[in-house]
């Protein structure tokens, strides 16, 4: 089912903007991955992307349009292990939740989900708390920063964001010159 952009029956303005957007700039020859924030990101708006032949990829807010609920975990109530990866697919969009220093959530219909689907990437020891103080020194121990395996889709977004998070990005840009 492909939607005619100018008469969408599911999308919301900011979604419509997006689709817009991606359909002027895509052609053929030129193909590309939109990484969205969370503002951007919803599984309807991917979905209809995947129609038109355009990956993405990008961070959700737990209340996300049709973000499944098995992936709503209240980050206050529950404290998982770093590293902690789940996936579940809704309408052929995959929904990760990923336990870094602080619970990601992401939509993408550009990557897979796969454990050993992962990459080297440089990650600031995150500040102490009564909460994680045995993870921070489980894995970073005296270490300011290290470079940690990480799922591929989460790398993929921190280095292909542009511009959606300058200071992250200029975190990730100086720990690699490291």
């Amino acid at each position: 089912m492909i939607l005619d952009y100018q008469n969408p029956t599911k999308l919301s303005p900011t979604s419509l903007a997006v689709l817009k957007l991606c359909l002027q700039l895509c052609s053929k020859e030129n193909r590309f991955t939109p990484y969205c924030d969370n503002y951007f990101s919803n599984i309807p708006l991917f979905q209809v992307l995947r129609t038109y032949g355009i990956s993405a990829c990008g961070t959700a807010h737990i209340n996300s349009a049709e973000f499944p609920k098995v992936l709503k975990v209240d980050k206050k109530k529950v404290t998982l292990p770093w590293d902690t990866l789940s996936a579940v697919q809704v309408r052929k969009v995959l929904a990760v939740l990923w336990q870094d220093n602080n619970l990601v959530r992401l939509l993408t219909i550009a990557h897979g989900c796969q454990e050993n689907d992962r990459k080297d990437q440089y990650h600031y020891c995150p500040r102490e708390t009564t909460r994680n103080w045995a993870t921070v020194q489980g894995i970073w121990g005296s270490q300011a920063h290290r470079c940690l395996s990480v799922p591929a889709l989460t790398a993929d977004y921190t280095n292909n964001m542009g511009g959606v998070d300058i200071t992250n990005q200029r975190r990730t840009y100086y720990a690699t010159k490291l």
